[in-house]
């Protein structure tokens, strides 16, 4: 697995892209260190970069241009019901580029696994849209990211070796204890749903 300096160096090919900041948001065990600047001496397994649907296909073609995209990982090619993100390697890291829409106070992020052919939503309310994610900067360029406190609450969940150490890091650099009492409610209110590649296909041709 790739370390924290190979992710870093992949997350600022991606942040080299003119305008791109912007209209992304990355997710998930890389944050914590991205955002406080430190070593996780640790393996990360992927980066999951969330990006508005609206700037897809924007993706689809940076991807293409750079010879990085493969139709097998692309979820469009797979006749569902919906676009529900593409994936690629870059520098040899694994990257999810996830679709998400925030509307009308609710949070919603697609995506789709190709070793178990399943893909869903996870519709999340919020009140305040800091709750979920917030701006923040890679090496001066600005873009955005999961707030600590969801990134915690996920982590709570799932309690794997690499999610306790995250625990730990996430707690000694500090949280809003407020916002995570928010966003504990608004993931108990989220709405998830998975389903079969089968599935989404009969869905998508009637």
């Amino acid at each position: 697995m790739p370390s924290l300096d190979r992710v870093k160096s992949v997350v600022n090919k991606i942040l080299s892209i003119e305008g791109i900041g912007e209209h992304i948001c990355f997710f998930g065990g890389i944050v914590p260190y991205l955002y406080h600047g430190k070593e996780s001496n640790r393996d990360h397994s992927d980066i999951d970069v969330l990006v508005d649907t609206d700037y897809m296909d924007q993706i689809r073609i940076l991807l293409q241009d750079n010879n990085l995209y493969n139709p097998d990982l692309d979820s469009l090619n797979l006749d569902l019901d919906k676009d529900y993100g593409v994936k690629a390697f870059i520098n040899g890291v694994y990257v999810e580029f996830e679709p998400i829409t925030i509307d009308n106070n609710m949070f919603t992020r697609a995506s789709f696994s190709p070793e178990k052919e399943l893909a869903g939503t996870e519709a999340i309310p919020f009140t305040n849209l800091e709750d979920v994610i917030i701006p923040f900067e890679v090496d001066g360029v600005k873009t955005r990211c999961e707030s600590m406190e969801m990134l915690l609450l996920g982590k709570e969940q799932y309690k794997r070796e690499k999610d306790l150490q995250d625990i730990d890091f996430i707690k000694e650099n500090g949280i809003d204890y407020d916002r995570y009492s928010r966003v504990q409610d608004s993931l108990e209110n989220a709405n998830i749903s998975v389903s079969s590649y089968e599935r989404l296909r009969s869905k998508n041709s009637i």
